[in-house]
């Protein structure tokens, strides 16, 4: 029964994708996911997207997790990675900015135009194109890449403290600093002020 596969694969908050359901009918799968919104077993974000209801700690209904959404959605799904936060919030997440986002950005192979905008839930998300196909073994390269070209908008630090930020953003997420030069020529000039002073070495940069 399907009801009993999702209980058992998902979550509080997760989001349910009708494609990622197994089944041997569309058709089928069709009326139970819509028997099971009328029964009120699952909550319908909109066609295709659902969620397990369930009552928070402090006694109200939650809803879907946004974040998960979005991870799923547009950077990673069944352990393949096509996509990466970007824009203020990975600057913030970064620590080079206390500015929050009131809105999700992110860089996705699911991007089917250069800049696209979806609402879901009252969220603005903002979908970008990436500069070249992002996979498991890039993404960190490019992310990094991608950070260095939103210093100059949005850091607040400088200094010592900013080469520090930078050298921990390479550790922390295992930045494959032998790629650097693959991708080099599709990002702005700017950045590499920011590789120099991170004391970032590889082929073509002293």
């Amino acid at each position: 029964m399907i009801y009993n596969y999702i209980k058992e694969n998902y979550g509080k908050g997760d989001p349910i994708f009708f494609n990622d359901l197994p089944c041997t009918s569309k058709g089928y799968l069709r009326h139970e996911i819509k028997k099971l919104v009328d029964e009120g077993k699952i909550k319908r974000v909109y066609n295709g997207v659902y969620y397990l209801p369930y009552t928070t700690i402090l006694g109200t209904e939650g809803g879907m997790s946004i974040l998960k959404y979005v991870d799923k959605k547009y950077k990673k799904s069944k352990g393949i990675i096509f996509g990466y936060t970007t824009g203020l919030q990975l600057v913030n997440r970064a620590g080079f900015t206390s500015q929050n986002s009131a809105f999700i950005e992110v860089c996705s192979n699911k991007a089917t135009s250069r800049q696209r905008i979806n609402v879901v839930d009252g969220i603005r998300i903002i979908i970008y194109k990436p500069k070249t196909e992002i996979t498991n073994d890039n993404v960190s390269t490019l992310q990094f890449l991608d950070l260095l070209s939103l210093l100059d908008k949005f850091c607040e630090i400088e200094g010592i403290e900013l080469k520090e930020r930078i050298k921990r953003f390479i550790l922390l997420n295992n930045v494959n600093l032998s790629l650097l030069k693959n991708y080099l020529s599709l990002f702005p000039e700017k950045i590499y002020k920011y590789l120099y002073l991170g004391d970032v070495k590889f082929d073509g940069v002293a």
